[in-house]
């Protein structure tokens, strides 16, 4: 809306900049919140709330970040809701056993250890420059607190190593590497080639082929380093298959199959089966799962008891765009947020330092699910600073 203009030619007399270093805009509004029903939003109530009358006795709700940075307005919210459901579950049956899961992404990129050669791209991990350990512990301050506000709820937290020791991985990767020709275009359309990733095993060096260009796939996978030539990762060895990387997409194809198949088999040889749930931002809802996730398992008939996905509301900047990590990390976005001393709903870090009870998106989650029609929609920053942190 950058081009937009007012009718009074007295704008900047009655709207001054106030020290703002940039053009900034007033929107006016009534003040009037709606929540109108939309789709999902006539169901949500009775699709989750069974959850807690289920036969399974043990839930794992699932939440994931890549830690490359203070967790923020958004993915507080993702956790919150984690908490909240898991409360609302143990409540309604205390006998059920109810974990929270902090499944982190250490696997993803270092942005600061990238490079470019003969056109590829490499890149070394978090798990390999240990860059993470840096945010870890707000993330581990933030799970905490939630689950003190909740009622003291049992959390834990998992690196991609635990996720990839499952013994079913092994046999789904193998089925993956089998269906390659056909997943690749569907999994990484713009290079048409599965995702794979692995580390050069080479101490101090773990640089790995970002979009997997120069990757091979017969019965295991072969890798290439620019310095120190082809390896092969041996699906057989455990150590290997732990070293293996994964875009978004093929990722939450492995560990959807993963749980589900976990599920199918507690539930076939026990009585106290387990259930894994799974709560993401909404910007991971409809055609993403749709086209990346779901189509393939039913295409390719895939038999298992996939977990439940639930989405938390997406945390939306001024003009309705998704409040992105990315751009406030790699492009120092958001900068108009500090002109407005808001910048405390980019990470939890602000919020800490000036003086935000990171709580208060907890207790606004609380309120949220007593709503039907109020989970099923983006708030805005603004609306967040307004009605949430009394701005």
């Amino acid at each position: 809306m950058r081009g937009a203009r007012t009718s009074s030619p007295n704008f900047q007399a009655e709207f001054p900049q106030a020290g703002f270093t940039k053009p900034t805009y007033i929107i006016t509004h009534d003040g009037q919140v709606h929540n109108p029903l939309g789709a999902g939003g006539y169901f949500v109530p009775t699709i989750t709330k069974p959850l807690a009358d289920a036969s399974e006795k043990s839930v794992v709700i699932h939440i994931g970040a890549q830690p490359n940075n203070s967790p923020h307005t958004g993915t507080i919210t993702v956790f919150a809701l984690a908490f909240a459901r898991a409360k609302q579950m143990r409540d309604a049956d205390p006998s059920i056993d109810v974990t929270v899961s902090l499944d982190l992404v250490d696997t993803a990129p270092d942005s600061s250890k990238t490079m470019d050669l003969d056109g590829v791209k490499y890149q070394q991990s978090h798990r390999a420059t240990a860059a993470m350990n840096q945010f870890l512990p707000d993330y581990e301050e933030l799970m905490v607190g939630l689950s003190a506000h909740f009622g003291d709820v049992k959390w834990r937290k998992t690196f991609q190593r635990e996720q990839m020791d499952a013994d079913s991985v092994p046999a789904i990767l193998r089925w993956i590497l089998g269906n390659h020709a056909w997943l690749g275009p569907r999994l990484a359309p713009q290079r048409k080639k599965l995702c794979i990733r692995s580390a050069c095993p080479h101490e101090e060096c773990a640089w790995a082929d970002k979009h997997g260009i120069n990757t091979t796939f017969l019965i295991d996978g072969t890798f290439m380093c620019p310095y120190h030539g082809q390896y092969v990762v041996d699906l057989s060895k455990k150590e290997d298959v732990r070293r293996l990387e994964f875009n978004t997409p093929l990722r939450n194809l492995v560990r959807t199959i993963a749980q589900g198949l976990h599920t199918r088999s507690v539930r076939a040889t026990s009585d106290a089966a387990v259930l894994h749930m799974r709560v993401t931002g909404a910007d991971y809802s409809g055609m993403y799962q749709e086209r990346l996730l779901w189509s393939v398992l039913m295409q390719l008939r895939v038999p298992i008891d996939p977990p439940m996905i639930v989405y938390a509301p997406l945390i939306v900047d001024w003009a309705g765009s998704k409040l992105s990590k990315s751009l406030y990390v790699k492009k120092g976005a958001y900068r108009y947020l500090e002109d407005k001393d808001m910048h405390y709903l980019l990470s939890y870090d602000n919020m800490k330092a000036m003086k935000k009870d990171p709580m208060a998106l907890a207790r606004m989650i609380e309120g949220l699910l007593d709503d039907e029609g109020a989970m099923e929609r983006p708030y805005s920053i603004d609306y967040i600073h307004t009605f949430v942190f009394d701005g």
